[in-house]
């Protein structure tokens, strides 16, 4: 079946409208335009990820950035929590943990950009969305607006954050480049661009200012040209009330709409109900600050996140226009507590509700876990933010020509595509057959009949089912010009394009004047066309594809970082690796000496523990969307130990819920998905380590169901 494209619409780019830009020392200026941001007037792609600094531990900074870099992220982006700096009026704390400065020095060191969003409210499930006590809860203050007295407090916030970070603004030489400014506030245009005064008044200039776009309807009313407004969206809902499976969701379709409502409300709207839309999305960059890598799960939804979701959202947004992607979060964290008060939202053992977060974990099913693990979604979107880094300029200049037939983002029967093309009629096709949590069918007989009347591929293809992928039309490699290649490109080295074989599509590359070649897949399998080589990688070795400063590598079934030292694996065990050098890729071995930690467990009676936090295991939200601790619900208790600090301890169980007391103290939790829990092994290396779980009692939207009510089935050690 040939599928077709709208006519190409192209908007024109528009100069100097911003109110915002700025050079560093050396003079390299950015700005942006209506379409793309820009470096010295030219193209640049900002590939970002979150990465809570205060959710984190500052032994384990580095570490985080690292993996993220290998990741292909090149700016990291952070909500600064202000009641963390400041949990008493008057008395602040940048030490240790709460370092940020240290935090973006290092960034700096590893060659990272930095986005500091710095509220002064900023959500993200914090505890009074970031504010202090003093200020959130004392009644003198209206948070959120122009009052003179909060005005008075927000000055000084932002104050003591230039204090900090000001020698690393981009106008002095460093490295953060955007600030952005409140989180969600959507009716208040005049408070935002106050706000943005004071951050300025106090030196916080940036070449960028952001601010979150999303509102219910149209979404949020924000000052003309003041802010790169950004957007976000996620595979699933934990914040929704109801107990059952979402409709089919439009991030998953091609569409020129850029609000997602849902975020703040329950149902994400069509294109046709933006009534009004408060943004002309022709004067302003796609970007996306909250493209969500993962989802939160709630007491009472627990959406199982894979590396699907994540890697189909990615690639249907960049096929929409988007120019700036933003992941959230990228690398999750554990909350704190200070002074013996938990940091996340909504933890009352008083008023528990159903929308009620873990107390300790933020790990967010997010790419890199909060135990610093990598996920198989860091390895799936590692490929989308090559090809960014790499193909972001050309990119830029491509706008999006949708499908000529529109269908509804509920319906799985038709085949979901768009083009990004440019005004030489290069470009990339854009192809998206999944959908969280439903089942879509192959597609067969694929071919594209593109706006000047080629038919791409000549030979039809299929589409897998539950895939998603592009590939290039009339792209220019080298020497070469591809008529078209029916492989998905990721990065390139000098003269060296690597490319992905698409599920069962044969990898065939069509030059311009030359015959048809039809690829054989494997690193091993290279093959030439004059002075340009093309590589066509298999799905596993992609997925362990690195591009670091000296070179392309593959681990060899493994994920590697670049230190100081060289290249080693992200985990703790011996690694291998190839290497390309001189049009083949060589083999190399990195020997560690790590030992895995050794864990014993047994189930046992309750130790005594303190159970001022149980309410966690304990709340159910019943009937009504109320929630209600529910007297006798059954637990059970194991005492486990680790010895060693080496690898990851997977803990699988069956429940509602699991905590993990160490020496007494609640140092992490779990709400059942189906997945490990995982831990560092020095998190409770040597410790009296006391697991607890609850029973599962229905009274919740689960997308993999336990296999018993309430029991630990395993633990276990790994190397990642």
């Amino acid at each position: 079946m040939r599928y077709l494209f709208s006519v190409p619409r192209f908007v024109e780019k528009v100069e100097n409208t911003f109110h915002m830009g700025g050079k560093n020392p050396d003079g390299v200026e950015m700005y942006t335009n209506n379409l793309y941001l820009t470096r010295n007037g030219e193209p640049f792609y900002p590939v970002m990820g979150d990465m809570p600094i205060t959710r984190g531990r500052r032994r384990y900074w580095e570490d985080r950035i690292q993996k993220m870099r290998a990741a292909g992220i090149r700016v990291i982006a952070s909500y600064l929590y202000w009641i963390v700096h400041e949990f008493e009026e008057g008395k602040w704390d940048f030490s240790g943990d709460s370092d940020i400065a240290y935090f973006v020095e290092l960034c700096k060191k590893h060659d990272m950009l930095v986005c500091l969003r710095i509220g002064p409210w900023i959500t993200s499930e914090h505890r009074n969305g970031g504010l202090p006590d003093y200020i959130a809860r004392s009644g003198k203050y209206q948070v959120r607006t122009n009052d003179p007295n909060y005005l008075a407090k927000v000055k000084i916030w932002y104050q003591k954050v230039y204090e900090q970070v000001g020698k690393y603004l981009y106008k002095n030489g460093g490295n953060i480049i955007m600030i952005q400014i409140e989180n969600e506030l959507q009716t208040n245009p005049d408070h935002m661009l106050t706000l943005k005064n004071l951050a300025i008044e106090a030196g916080l200039e940036a070449p960028y200012y952001s601010a979150t776009g999303w509102g219910k309807g149209g979404g949020a009313l924000l000052p003309d040209f003041e802010f790169l407004v950004m957007f976000g969206g996620y595979p699933e809902a934990p914040w929704d009330k109801h107990l059952h499976k979402r409709i089919p969701q439009a991030h998953f379709s091609f569409t020129r709409n850029r609000n997602s409502p849902d975020i703040v409300d329950q149902a994400i709207m069509n294109e046709d109900e933006m009534n009004p839309q408060t943004l002309d999305y022709d004067a302003y960059p796609n970007a996306w600050c909250e493209l969500g890598v993962g989802s939160n799960t709630s007491k009472h939804r627990r959406g199982r996140i894979e590396a699907m979701d994540n890697y189909a959202l990615a690639i249907t947004k960049l096929g929409a226009g988007m120019n700036v992607i933003g992941y959230y979060i990228f690398a999750g964290g554990r909350n704190r507590f200070i002074e013996g008060t938990p940091m996340n939202l909504w933890c009352n053992p008083h008023r528990p509700v159903c929308n009620c977060y873990p107390i300790i974990s933020y790990d967010f099913q997010a790419a890199i876990g909060c135990s610093g693990n990598i996920t198989p979604s860091c390895r799936k979107l590692k490929l989308v933010n090559l090809f960014a880094n790499t193909y972001g300029r050309e990119l830029c200049e491509m706008q999006t020509v949708f499908a000529k037939e529109k269908h509804d983002h509920v319906d799985l029967e038709h085949l979901r595509y768009a083009l990004r093309l440019n005004r030489e009629n290069s470009g990339y096709i854009f192809i998206n057959n999944y959908v969280h949590a439903y089942e879509k069918k192959a597609i067969p007989d694929v071919q594209f009949q593109m706006p000047d009347g080629r038919i791409i591929p000549e030979e039809s293809i299929e589409i897998a089912a539950n895939s998603a992928c592009f590939f290039p039309y009339r792209v220019q490699y080298g020497d070469h010009m591809a008529e078209y290649i029916t492989a998905q490109p990721i990065t390139k080295w000098g003269n060296t394009y690597f490319f992905k074989a698409i599920e069962r599509v044969a990898p065939v590359y069509q030059f311009a004047g030359m015959e048809k070649i039809r690829a054989s897949v494997g690193k091993e399998n290279g093959f030439s066309v004059g002075n340009d080589t093309f590589v066509t990688l298999t799905e596993e070795e992609a997925e362990h594809l690195h591009l670091f400063q000296d070179g392309v590598y593959i681990g060899d079934h493994c994920d590697l970082v670049e230190t100081e030292s060289g290249i080693d694996a992200c985990d703790y065990a011996s690694c291998a690796y190839y290497r390309w050098e001189q049009d083949t890729f060589k083999h190399y071995e990195v020997k560690k000496d790590i030992k895995l930690a050794q864990v014993s467990w047994e189930e046992t009676e309750d130790p005594g523990l303190d159970k001022t936090f149980f309410y966690e295991l304990l709340a159910d939200c019943g009937t009504g969307n109320k929630a209600e601790i529910v007297e006798g619900r059954k637990l059970k208790f194991y005492r486990v130990k680790v010895e060693g600090a080496g690898g990851y301890v997977r803990i699988r169980y069956s429940g509602d819920s699991g905590q993990l007391y160490c020496n007494g103290q609640l140092c992490d939790d779990n709400f059942f998905t189906g997945k490990d829990w995982i831990v560092q092994a020095d998190y409770m290396d040597g410790k009296d380590c006391i697991v607890v779980i609850s029973e599962y009692l229905h009274n919740l939207y689960v997308e993999t169901e336990p296999k018993s009510a309430c029991d630990l089935h395993e633990i276990v050690v790994t190397a990642n």
